[in-house]
């Protein structure tokens, strides 16, 4: 059997859970996917926000991290509460 990538396994997530059936991986298995990088994290916070999502230090302690990705980060976690205050007031 061949590894994932972080990436096949986010994504295999994301299909199962908009056909309604449970994940089939965890956050703790994406993380040590091959290939698991800043952009996959993110993916995974912003695509995946039903399951048990990455902290700011998990991400910050992620390979290639620097003052760019942090504000990436930052504006994600707006955008998140932002479209939360808007869909709550429906």
């Amino acid at each position: 059997m061949t590894s994932q990538t972080a990436k096949q396994l986010a994504v295999a997530n994301r299909t199962a859970l908009k056909e309604g059936l449970l994940a089939p991986y965890s956050k703790e298995q994406h993380a040590v996917a091959q290939g698991c990088d800043l952009d996959d994290k993110r993916f995974w916070k912003f695509f995946l926000n039903t399951m048990e999502a990455y902290t700011k230090q998990e991400y910050a302690a992620t390979k290639g991290c620097d003052a760019l990705a942090v504000i990436l980060w930052n504006r994600l976690l707006r955008v998140e509460a932002g479209f939360r205050r808007w869909w709550s007031g429906r």
